[in-house]
């Protein structure tokens, strides 16, 4: 969140999938970034109610589980857009959302 305010960017720091899920529903974004393992709500069950509010918006998994490809495919299967691991330096989130 920090490098991305440097950037010039508002950010919305959220880290329970159920206040996520409630923001949402009174807020606009222009992008998720979802963390795969947060606390009560995992992160492809976000994943799902957010695909299931916009079908345009667009999702980033951005989490330290590193590359896993069966949790990366789960992720895109349940519509994320996009997958970054924490262990990749910060800049290539930055490239992923600017896409």
């Amino acid at each position: 969140v920090t490098y991305l305010k440097q950037k010039g960017h508002t950010c919305e720091f959220l880290t329970e999938g159920f206040k996520t899920a409630a923001w949402l529903e009174f807020h606009r974004c222009d992008v998720a970034v979802v963390d795969l393992n947060m606390p009560k709500v995992d992160g492809l069950s976000l994943i799902s109610f957010i695909r299931e509010m916009s079908q345009t918006l667009p999702i980033i998994v951005f989490t330290g589980v590193g590359y896993d490809e069966e949790r990366m495919h789960a992720a895109l299967r349940a519509g994320a857009n996009g997958y970054v691991s924490k262990n990749l330096p910060i800049e290539q989130l930055y490239c992923v959302l600017s896409r």
